[in-house]
């Protein structure tokens, strides 16, 4: 016979407490890691990101403070999670250029929330989503809304590569999740390279993701802006 994986509930899930003269069976706290493990495979984490990305391997930028200030919004956001102050938005879009720590801030408050408060979360890499949604036209097994059916509605939501397409069939897409979140003030993470005061020839959010959309976002976000250099330049992953 194999050995349980749990020797305190000998993988029952439960245990024994007595207290005041009286047994009590309580969950066992191998339960809480397997429901991290089953949230975590559920929030759909890119490999590269899912176990390394936390606020304690995030390396804070002494003479950065726009970094610092990143990351104790972040750790806070995470902490009070899911209690927000009525009145203020309930979500963080963190923008700024490649390389800035942009994504693992906003992965670690999913981890952050998923380990400690075991709520479930969910992250959509945009560009990703936009080519499993084409590759649906023509499934009749399959349909668009039952790809972003699950998203819009997800109780926590990462959307990284804001506006990494413009065309007008995307940011429709893009604003239909966005508009069912906003008006199930659900709360909502995102990441963009791109700025609202974009200048020459570089292209701002707004001719990026839609006026509809950025309007939205400016009351559903905290916009909090990360400036430095591409960390992937001064060291590997």
């Amino acid at each position: 016979m194999a050995e349980p994986s749990c020797k305190k509930c000998q993988d029952s899930g439960f245990v024994f407490k007595e207290i005041d003269g009286i047994t009590y069976s309580i969950p066992c706290s191998c339960q809480d890691t397997e429901k991290f493990t089953f949230l975590l495979q559920s929030a759909g984490i890119p490999e590269i990101y899912k176990n390394r990305c936390n606020f304690d391997n995030f390396q804070v930028i002494k003479d950065n403070s726009s970094i610092k200030e990143a990351y104790e919004v972040a750790k806070k956001y995470a902490e009070e999670y899911p209690a927000f102050e009525k009145g203020k938005p309930n979500g963080l879009l963190f923008m700024g250029p490649c390389g800035v720590g942009k994504t693992h801030l906003a992965v670690a408050i999913l981890n952050e929330i998923m380990f400690k408060k075991k709520s479930p979360a969910k992250f959509v890499d945009l560009n990703e989503l936009y080519r499993e949604i084409r590759a649906s036209y023509g499934n009749k097994d399959f349909s668009e809304y039952e790809i972003l059916s699950p998203i819009a509605d997800s109780e926590l939501l990462l959307i990284d590569e804001l506006g990494c397409v413009s065309s007008l069939w995307a940011q429709d897409t893009l604003l239909y999740i966005i508009t069912q979140r906003y008006n199930k003030s659900l709360p909502t993470l995102l990441t963009t390279n791109y700025s609202d005061d974009a200048q020459g020839k570089e292209d701002s959010l707004i001719e990026r993701i839609g006026t509809r959309c950025r309007s939205r976002l400016y009351e559903m976000c905290r916009t909090v802006i990360i400036n430095g250099d591409d960390f992937r330049k001064r060291k590997k992953f």
